[in-house]
């Protein structure tokens, strides 16, 4: 009974969309036939009609204004009759077309490498560990907007490259995503990095597609290593204003939020704190707006000495050994990574020296 009155109401959408199309033929042919019989007698429209003119043929018959729209009436009725016999046939399922030369190819898995070459292929598939992911943020443009996150991510050939998320495949993937898990990537595209917030690298992964796909893969595979690029505090006074560094010490100090009044009699909230490395220099770092306010450096972690891991921090512009964190920036305290081994190892020498004097 179900199946029937489906069936039905199939047919019948059938017939009622073959007999608009038919309609719309129609209104255009008559169009068509007005202005086809215009033409032949520019200027003359208004006055035929008025004295009864009948244009001849070249062989001297008569011809008649109205024969076009005759016309298009006869094949009207040739097609609603044609709709009327076909209104019982329901429309038949869609072809599959799976198997056409038109289906997407399969994926190509690739690593950084080939990803970043002057002509990547279009549908790649990328297995890479995610050495950190930052906050997901809410980002705002005129009447738009949306929400980002961006991921540092590693592949089986340690190249690290940076994947940015936006909106729906930002809130649908950042809860799942944690450090240290890998994933294949796929559905997104290549771009040249924006120097301003990628500095580091030529190129970065996007994924703003409803395609993208972040699949949680099982294993522990060695060969997804973080690599360790970090830069000595000492060496912070060496580079040029707003540098991207990786940076990792032990937090000795940290402030409370402050609200600091500009110069425009806006007030912003604003976080500070220090870490100190093995090269025994100090990095002054802040943070403004969110990152004050969500920092996970809180005085807590500094009167307990933790250390902090920072990937993606901006040396300042104003003051030496000045680190300033933003949006992009990935902060972790004491997470489980050989730099972070290696510098635990130097602080627990350095108590030693100091029980022993």
């Amino acid at each position: 009974m179900l199946n029937d009155a489906l069936a039905d109401l199939a047919a019948k959408l059938h017939s009622d969309i073959e007999m608009r199309i038919t309609e719309m033929v129609d209104e255009l042919e008559k169009r068509e036939a007005r202005e086809e019989t215009q033409s032949k007698e520019p200027g003359k429209e208004n006055d035929a009609d008025l004295v009864g003119y009948t244009p001849s043929t070249r062989d001297g018959t008569s011809c008649d204004f109205n024969l076009g729209e005759q016309q298009a009436e006869e094949r009207t009725s040739a097609k609603r009759k044609r709709a009327a016999d076909n209104s019982s046939v329901v429309p038949g399922p869609t072809p599959d077309r799976r198997g056409s030369a038109a289906a997407v190819p399969d994926k190509k898995e690739v690593t950084v490498s080939e990803l970043i070459e002057d002509s990547p292929p279009e549908n790649w598939s990328l297995t890479a560990r995610v050495a950190s992911v930052s906050a997901l943020r809410k980002w705002e443009k005129g009447n738009r907007s949306g929400h980002v996150c961006t991921l540092e991510i590693i592949d089986k050939d340690n190249q690290p490259i940076r994947a940015v998320l936006f909106n729906q495949v930002a809130t649908r993937y950042h809860s799942q995503i944690k450090a240290e898990m890998l994933f294949e990537f796929s559905g997104g595209k290549v771009q040249p990095a924006h120097p301003k917030w990628n500095a580091v690298s030529t190129h970065e992964l996007a994924f703003s597609s409803p395609r993208a796909r972040l699949i949680p893969l099982s294993g522990d595979d060695g060969g997804f290593a973080r690599p360790s690029r970090l830069t000595f505090i000492k060496n912070i006074a060496d580079l040029p204003p707003r540098t991207i560094v990786d940076v990792c010490g032990i937090c000795i100090t940290c402030t409370d939020v402050e609200e600091v009044k500009l110069t425009d009699g806006r007030t912003k909230p604003k976080r500070s704190f220090e870490l100190v490395d093995q090269s025994g220099e100090i990095a002054h770092v802040t943070g403004w707006d969110d990152m004050a306010l969500q920092s996970k450096i809180v005085p807590e972690v500094a009167d307990l000495q933790r250390i902090v891991a920072m990937k993606g921090a901006r040396v300042d512009i104003h003051t030496e050994r000045s680190l300033c964190i933003d949006p992009n920036t990935v902060v972790e305290v004491e997470p489980k990574t050989s730099p972070v081994a290696r510098l635990l190892e130097w602080k627990k020498r350095q108590e030693t020296v100091v029980d022993l004097e």
